[in-house]
């Protein structure tokens, strides 16, 4: 199985500053270090391993991460802890299984609160326990100081690296989907090396989605 790698190289020497009236201030993003190097990700050729999951009851088929949502959680965990927002994922998911459908196995989400109005789920197929979806849902408004703002973007550069192990498309992805935005509605899509990403912000809400490819 794909191995999350240690996120904490680089993110224990950068801080995000505060966001004023974005939850995402590009100024201060993780990624914008020029010291970043996709040795603290996952690597091209694990990239290049495409994983998919299927189990014996014929449900679908479908793109994984090859890791587990256990795995991804500690290794941010690890990057959190020598950030400004060392309690950041810090309580235990609220777990919620799931019945096959026509195009989803039966899968595992895990939310994980981020704070008022943010929270963050992780969906995981149950038969194999590897991830292929995450989900980012938060709303600026709900974001009232810069604390909780900042905390926001930060674990949106997180997100990045680690579903994203080369540094210019990161970059590329980052702009492709225009995250500095959070008040103009629309939905913006991008390709990455293992994911692909949409970004939707309808009625106050912001939504990013990573799906396996």
């Amino acid at each position: 199985m794909r191995k999350w790698h240690a996120l904490f190289t680089i993110f224990s020497i950068l801080t995000l500053c505060a966001c004023g009236s974005n939850a995402i201030d590009q100024n201060t993003h993780p990624m914008d270090d020029a010291s970043a190097s996709t040795d603290s990700y996952i690597s091209t050729e694990e990239a290049e391993n495409a994983s998919t999951s299927e189990n014996a009851n014929d449900e679908p088929i479908i793109s994984t991460f090859g890791a587990s949502q256990d795995s991804l959680i500690k290794a941010l965990r690890n990057a959190i802890a020598d950030s400004d927002f060392p309690d950041l994922l810090s309580d235990d998911p609220v777990i919620n299984r799931n019945e096959a459908s026509e195009y989803i196995p039966a899968d595992v989400s895990y939310t994980y609160s981020v704070a008022d109005g943010a929270s963050l789920v992780l969906y995981s197929v149950e038969s194999s326990s590897e991830l292929y979806h995450a989900y980012l849902c938060f709303t600026p408004a709900s974001l009232t100081t810069d604390a909780e703002q900042s905390a926001v973007g930060y674990l949106v550069g997180l997100l990045e690296s680690a579903f994203e192990p080369n540094v210019a498309m990161r970059e590329q992805i980052d702009t492709e989907l225009n995250l500095s935005n959070t008040s103009i509605d629309g939905t913006t899509f991008a390709t990455g090396t293992i994911a692909n990403w949409t970004y939707i912000i309808s009625n106050g809400s912001c939504q990013l989605s990573i799906m396996a490819k």
